[in-house]
């Protein structure tokens, strides 16, 4: 069974975002973290007895594949806009040299 404080995080996490921020309260002050983190999943492994160590390579490998190709386009999005910026900057740099 899993600890009821690592129910509000895993694949509900994004559904259930309030929840969290609800229970924060019930934590004595000292102990309450700066930044709330964010799980992209929970597994349960066991590696003395072999549980759940193939879903957790299957689940890194999904997520690592993810983020990678969040990042992507992030990239892109960047590189798009910073060529625009340098385009307009350049076109207005040169019309008010003449």
């Amino acid at each position: 069974m899993m600890p009821p404080d690592v129910r509000f995080f895993g694949q509900n996490a994004r559904s259930s975002d309030s929840c969290r921020v609800e229970h924060l309260g019930e934590v004595s002050e000292e102990l309450r973290p700066g930044a709330l983190v964010e799980f992209d999943d929970v597994v349960t492994v066991s590696a003395k007895r072999r549980d759940n160590v193939d879903e957790l390579k299957r689940q890194f490998r999904r997520l690592l594949d993810l983020h990678a190709d969040e990042q992507r386009h992030v990239d892109a999005l960047v590189d798009r806009r910073w060529a625009a910026l340098q385009r307009n900057s350049s076109e207005h740099f040169a019309t008010h040299l003449v």
